[in-house]
């Protein structure tokens, strides 16, 4: 039933900012400011909370990140796809906005109790799907994770009316009262959501039914099942038996079974609240649900503490953001990290942007995702529309509704009715607009957003502007290398000539000789010396003697394509499980194909060797890691082979031998030094469990 109350409701659950731990929060900012962070360990501090789970998810899975033939995306993929810059972008804007909001002030709830159930029945589920093979042990563990969030978003959006019912037992009977209060259930409300952000059928099904009566499930999709069954489980008093009896005739575990996975579950919380420094001591005491009295009102935000809140989400998430754009490696990816920035921090999921040519009179798009392949071709008169003269000229945020202008096909492409304009701008200057799609239920919220919109374009302005002028420098930095290039040339021409001429006239004095029947070993001996003096001479120019020149080289791309290449030749036995997860975003280092490829080969090839029982590769590749003030990119290799620390310390420094047919063998020593000579670094560790290489490869550097 959609009634005034419940769209009301659901307009406010797209715009909600579902609140994380101050804990939590902090934790990620440290991580993505460490150094060595790698994305397993912050997709697994992001996965104990469903609120930070949810929008990382949300904004991987919109049309920001859209490509052709998509598929679920893990935790762990979608942190990957965000990539560690976007992520401490966004965590520092929840920072801020929820400092400034008063969340906890204005709702009156504790926290801890949702967290708590959230995170337990999210790793019932998981165990629950390992032990039945219920499919995918990370979809069951995001189902329980994500499971209440309709609970967290309806008091992030209503409080006025959740608030005494949101630290209330999780059951059919809390729905009842939120289909009184809300005409809509906190099942539907998180079922709905998660389709809004793309989440797979399997997990929203889990979610809308995670409180129907048992009777129905026979019929249910696995993961319905398991989640069903999990949520209940959580409820279960520590050590109970009898208690666990009622579940053992539907999934067939024993007793002792529901209790292992229920007391493992427990510990493994009371871990994670250790190692965040959540207290969760007062969980477990849950009020009963009382009538609604209204919430005392906060008093409102002057207009002092309105500006001091946008001056710290200015010079902290936009400064941030900024600095991130002009350190990439180009401006195409700075463009299409700008629009998943939007999409992040402002909800203006669908977007593209137009830069201004050299006279500030047309607009030519410069970045956009698959779906508005139609608009490459455009070339916008920016007097053709209202809207643009107005965005351009006065450097000014204007909405826009669709008319009959000839930036009619511009509404078309982006199948809108509105859009709002960006102006990306410095003090001075238009240097572009990004149009975004605004759908009729977000109309308000982009409106009230105006002054932060502002800020996010003059912000992305300063960054292209600083772009700009980096790359003037070096497109003059390349012209003087070309200008030395040219007089090194004309030198070696006038070296190379001397000793062509004394050949010359050895070849003359050999033709005389000859013709006289005179001896030429002389001659011939000062010719062979001339000769090795200009292939001396010519080695040296072209560096011939040298290794393979490095240069900018797409590391996932070069990866990919030796996976491929693995694949395809069956190089990796059938007993051993290869995964690849690599970023889909540009990921240029300063190295070699080639060396980068034949690192992989090393490695695989090591590890397949290492395993003739069968086992486990996965190569993750892709991750933005700083260190010592430099920007690197990371490639790990890892496998489930046992491993010796000695042994693979004594063969990274053993001289790379060559086989009997003079090519180099595919020993670690020779991986080692391919990292040196791209001036990498490596770290590897050793275990009974598995062995794995960690490598970080200098960034392709901007000249500024």
């Amino acid at each position: 039933m959609n009634t005034p109350l419940v769209q009301d409701i659901r307009n406010r659950l797209l715009v909600a900012r579902l609140p994380s731990p101050p804990q939590t929060l902090l934790k990620l900012l440290h991580l993505c400011q460490s150094d060595d962070v790698g994305m397993t360990e912050l997709s697994h501090l992001i996965a104990s909370d469903p609120a930070i789970t949810a929008k990382v998810l949300s904004i991987a899975n919109s049309a920001a990140y859209h490509t052709s033939g998509t598929h679920e995306l893990t935790l762990l993929q979608a942190t990957n796809r965000l990539g560690t810059s976007l992520i401490k972008v966004l965590v520092m804007s929840e920072s801020v906005l929820q400092a400034f909001s008063g969340f906890k002030q204005a709702s009156g709830s504790d926290m801890s109790a949702f967290w708590k159930h959230s995170l337990t029945v999210a790793l019932i589920a998981r165990d629950l799907a390992d032990r039945l093979d219920n499919g995918p042990a990370e979809s069951a563990y995001l189902a329980g994770l994500l499971h209440d969030v309709g609970r967290l978003a309806l008091l992030a959006a209503a409080p006025e009316h959740c608030h005494t019912l949101f630290g209330v037992t999780d059951d059919s009977a809390l729905c009842d009262l939120e289909q009184q209060r809300l005409e809509i259930a906190h099942t539907e409300a998180g079922a709905w959501l998660l389709g809004r952000w793309r989440l797979s059928s399997d997990i929203i099904d889990s979610v809308l039914y995670h409180h129907v009566d048992a009777t129905r499930l026979p019929e249910a999709q696995p993961l319905t099942r398991t989640l069903h069954l999990a949520h209940r489980l959580a409820a279960l008093p520590l050590g109970d038996a009898d208690a666990a009896e009622q579940f053992v005739c539907e999934q067939d575990l024993a007793p002792a079974d529901l209790i292992t996975i229920t007391q493992q579950a427990a510990v493994q919380v009371a871990q994670i609240a250790r190692d965040l420094g959540i207290d969760i001591s007062s969980a477990d005491h849950q009020p009963a649900a009382v009538a609604a009295p209204k919430l005392p009102e906060l008093p409102a935000m002057d207009a002092a503490q309105k500006q001091l809140a946008q001056d710290v989400f200015d010079r902290s998430v936009l400064n941030e953001m900024a600095m991130t754009l002009i350190g990439l490696n180009s401006t195409r990816e700075a463009l299409n990290m700008l629009r998943q920035h939007a999409c992040a921090l402002l909800q203006l999921e669908d977007s593209l942007i137009m830069l201004t040519r050299e006279d500030q009179q047309k607009l030519a798009p410069a970045s956009l995702n698959e779906r508005h392949r139609a608009a490459a071709q455009l070339l916008l008169e920016v007097s053709s529309h209202p809207a643009m003269t107005e965005c351009v000229t006065q450097r000014r945020v204007v909405f826009a509704r669709r008319d009959h202008s000839s930036a009619l096909a511009l509404f078309d492409i982006m199948n809108t009715q509105e859009l709002v304009l960006v102006p990306l701008s410095t003090a001075g200057r238009c240097l572009g607009v990004l149009f975004a799609a605004v759908p009729a239920d977000m109309h308000q919220h982009v409106k009230d957003q105006t002054v932060m919109l502002q800020a996010f374009g003059f912000y992305a302005g300063v960054a292209l502007s600083r772009r700009r002028q980096a790359e003037k420098v070096r497109a003059a930095q390349v012209l003087i290398s070309k200008q030395e290039q040219q007089i090194e040339l004309k030198q070696m021409a006038m070296e190379v000539g001397p000793p062509m001429g004394v050949i010359q006239t050895c070849l003359d004095d050999i033709d005389h000789k000859l013709g006289r029947q005179e001896p030429v070993n002389e001659v011939l001996a000062k010719a062979g010396e001339e000769v090795t003096r200009v292939r001396s001479l010519v080695d040296e120019f072209s560096g011939a003697s040298q290794a393979a020149p490095l240069g900018s080289v797409d590391l996932c791309v070069a990866v990919r394509d030796m996976v491929q290449l693995m694949g395809d030749s069956q190089f990796v036995p059938g007993n051993i499980e290869l995964r690849c997860q690599l970023a889909e975003r540009a990921t240029l280092v300063h190295g070699s194909r080639e060396m980068i490829q034949q690192i992989v080969l090393i490695l695989v090839k090591n590890a397949c060797d290492n395993m003739a029982d069968g086992g486990e590769i996965v190569i993750n590749g892709g991750m933005l890691v700083q260190r010592d003030g430099a920007m690197f990119t990371s490639l790990s290799v890892s496998d489930s082979g046992a491993g010796s620390t000695q042994a693979i310390q004594a063969q990274l420094y053993e001289p790379a031998r060559r086989r009997s047919d003079d090519k180099p063998s595919l020993s670690l020593g020779l991986m080692n030094q391919l990292v040196d000579k791209m001036r990498g670094h490596l770290k590897f560790k050793a275990s009974a469990m598995g062995t794995s290489y960690d490598i970080l490869l200098p960034c392709t550097k901007m000249t500024h």
